[in-house]
């Protein structure tokens, strides 16, 4: 008796243990960030062995009645060289943002951005000057509010 009531609490535990391993799977939809969340926030640390040179203030060029109401510039570098320019644009309103959105995504460009997408009421993206699209995804991902899959999936480029 005793020795069926271990073996049916160890394969419980197992299977919760399983559970909570393959929960937090790769493909999971990144966290959405709050609507007041300030955009310096939502750019990513550096990846290992980079470093983070800039972060300032940045309108991005819309202007107010676009219902644009801040954003953060950051530029990352792995070894000195080469340069990954990333913007984060809070707008007033998801609504203001969707159209936004639709015009980028009309236009097929935002500056020189390779990656650029929506996330709520901001529009995240990026570019690099030397570097590879690939290690901009990754760094774009390292934000608390992407994936390389949503990335990928949800290109507004």
């Amino acid at each position: 008796m005793i020795r069926r009531d271990f073996l049916a609490v160890s394969a419980s535990g197992g299977i919760a243990l399983i559970a909570g391993c393959t929960s937090n799977n790769l493909n999971s939809s990144p966290a959405m960030p709050e609507a007041d969340t300030p955009p310096e926030e939502l750019l990513p640390d550096p990846l290992d062995g980079w470093e983070r040179t800039n972060t300032r203030e940045i309108g991005g060029g819309f202007g107010p009645e676009t219902g644009i109401e801040t954003g953060q510039a950051g530029t990352y570098t792995p070894d000195g060289d080469v340069g990954y320019e990333l913007g984060v644009y809070r707008f007033e309103s998801e609504s203001a943002t969707t159209e936004i959105a639709s015009e980028i995504e009309e236009q097929g460009e935002l500056y020189n951005f390779i990656y650029a997408v929506q996330r709520g009421n901001f529009i995240i993206g990026g570019s690099h000057s030397g570097g590879t699209d690939q290690n901009l995804k990754s760094l774009l991902a390292n934000s608390s509010v992407l994936t390389e899959q949503y990335l990928t999936e949800n290109n507004l480029l």
